[in-house]
């Protein structure tokens, strides 16, 4: 399904944003705020995460050990990421069990296959919009009497 910069689904609202694949505009992250960042397949892409105006949304990165022109490695993942962002991230698409081991021991949470995450609540859209209820001139708040 074409999509723009994003699309809704079950009233929540994300955004899609280009990543660092093989070829350029051939792989896209998702972003729904205040809740989580899924990579996709891509090269480090910290300066697009400070972009997105994250705060405490979970990380879901594709790395495996040793990178390549579509993936991260975890030497890249070490080298360009902040610590705050490595501390968020959750490694997928690894190739091995043994893998995984090596990511952990590298400071790194990895997913295990089947595994499922709590994520945090999304943001509100109006907060997402940067707009406060009374600047809507359709919604207002009741004064106290």
């Amino acid at each position: 399904m074409p999509i723009g910069s994003g699309f809704w689904l079950n009233d929540l609202n994300f955004n899609a944003f280009a990543v660092r694949h093989h070829l350029p505009q051939s792989c896209f992250g998702l972003h729904l705020p205040g809740s989580f960042v899924f990579s996709a397949d891509t090269r480090p892409i910290p300066d697009l995460l400070e972009q997105l105006e994250m705060a405490d949304e979970l990380i879901l990165h594709d790395v495996g050990l040793v990178g390549n022109p579509s993936h991260s490695g975890l030497e890249d993942i070490l080298a360009h990421y902040s610590k705050p962002q490595c501390e968020q991230l959750w490694a997928y698409h690894y190739r091995s069990h043994q893998d995984a081991e090596r990511l952990r021991h590298a400071g790194l949470q990895v997913l295990k296959p089947g595994q499922r995450l709590s994520l945090p609540a999304p943001r509100p859209l109006a907060e997402q919009l940067g707009w406060q209820l009374n600047d809507l001139p359709y919604l207002s708040l009741p004064h106290s009497q």
